[in-house]
């Protein structure tokens, strides 16, 4: 109503009078804290949402673009719950989300909790120890990874 009457407009039926009209529309004082109240929460809830689109592009564009990063963040986050969080848990559900594939890290991480478990099979086994610690020398040799090999035999 208010936009066809602020431009001059012919009244119908009288060609020469023209009207234009300005108006003001008023709310009661209840009907205003009410009005503004609404405002108010409407605009800290848009800003809410912003906040928060904000946090996530930055948690994606900057923390976990990086596994390296990301697993910090993660471990970060988690510092409550690490003593329960065992190495399969770990690599399980952890890894997968924050490894990327290529990261070399990701690869001995997971390398390792292999070879963690295979300690752990092996218990207090000596004869089985030893026979996994004479195979794996064997593969890094076989491998030309003689040095890493001869490590290996400290344990």
């Amino acid at each position: 109503m208010s936009l066809r009457t602020a431009e001059l407009t012919e009244a119908e039926g009288h060609e020469h009078v023209h009207v234009r009209a300005r108006l003001i529309l008023t709310l009661a004082p209840e009907d205003q804290a009410r009005a503004q109240a609404y405002e108010d929460a409407l605009r800290a809830e848009r800003l809410r949402h912003a906040q928060e689109r904000d946090r996530l592009a930055y948690l994606r564009a900057t923390v976990l673009a990086e596994p390296t990063m990301a697993r910090t963040w993660w471990l970060d986050r988690q510092r409550d719950q690490l003593a329960e969080l065992t190495w399969k848990e770990f690599n399980e559900k952890v890894l997968p989300t924050v490894a990327d594939p290529d990261d070399a890290h990701a690869r001995a991480l997971s390398v390792a909790q292999v070879l963690a478990e295979v300690v752990e099979q092996l218990g207090d086994d000596t004869d089985r120890h030893k026979q996994f610690v004479a195979t794996a020398r064997w593969v890094l040799r076989e491998m030309g990874w003689d040095a890493t090999a001869e490590r290996l035999s400290e344990f």
